[in-house]
């Protein structure tokens, strides 16, 4: 497999105050980096609450799942690129 563009983000847009989860979200964060050649890929100190991750494909196509993350929580997700 070959290595894609991953990405972590958290954008209040959309959102209200209570669903955002956290005082984090009351700005856009976000997080880019790269999967390994198995795929792989880990974000480190994201902000609490709703998040969004992604992979882009290669024609540059984002593809992204959202979910909630806890305070202190390790979520492993799987997307699966058509």
């Amino acid at each position: 497999m070959a290595e894609s563009r991953a990405y972590s983000a958290a954008d209040p847009d959309g959102y209200t105050a209570a669903e955002r989860g956290s005082l984090l979200h009351g700005r856009v964060y976000g997080q880019d980096a790269t999967t390994s050649g198995f795929g792989n890929v880990r974000f480190a100190r994201v902000a609490v609450g709703r998040i969004r991750v992604g992979l882009y494909d290669t024609g540059g196509k984002p593809h992204a799942i959202e979910a909630s993350v806890a305070d202190g929580q390790r979520l492993r997700l799987a997307i699966r690129l058509p």
